[in-house]
């Protein structure tokens, strides 16, 4: 566990998940855990807050856009809903998400499939 009031927390956390986090769930909502939650976003990061303890993070625009990074507001579910997904990813259960890289002059069929809903999972094009 970390706490987030703690000076090292960031440095702690980011060694822990290998240099950034792919996705945060802040099941407590408050200032301290939402600043370090989102700043331990690695690109394409997804921050979601469920907590409702209160409080506000300072986001600066530019950052979050070169990051891609994403935040999202959640409250649905139980607690024992909850324990059910932490089990689930743990035991490695869980499935990633399909992602395919497809090569630049390949950006129109990728967007007539993602109108068509034939894109299952991510398409990135590499440039």
């Amino acid at each position: 566990m970390i706490d987030s009031r703690d000076k090292e927390a960031l440095a702690k956390l980011q060694k822990m998940s290998g240099g950034g986090t792919q996705a945060v769930i802040d099941l407590v909502g408050a200032t301290e855990t939402a600043t370090l939650g989102v700043a331990s976003l690695r690109k394409g990061g997804k921050y979601v807050v469920c907590g409702l303890f209160g409080g506000e993070i300072p986001v600066s625009l530019v950052p979050m856009a070169q990051r891609c990074i994403a935040i999202q507001g959640s409250y649905v579910g139980t607690v024992a809903e909850l324990k059910e997904v932490v089990a689930l990813a743990r035991a490695g259960k869980l499935k990633s998400i399909p992602i395919e890289t497809r090569s630049l002059d390949q950006v129109e069929r990728s967007l007539q499939e993602l109108k068509d809903g034939k894109i299952v999972g991510r398409v990135v094009l590499k440039m």
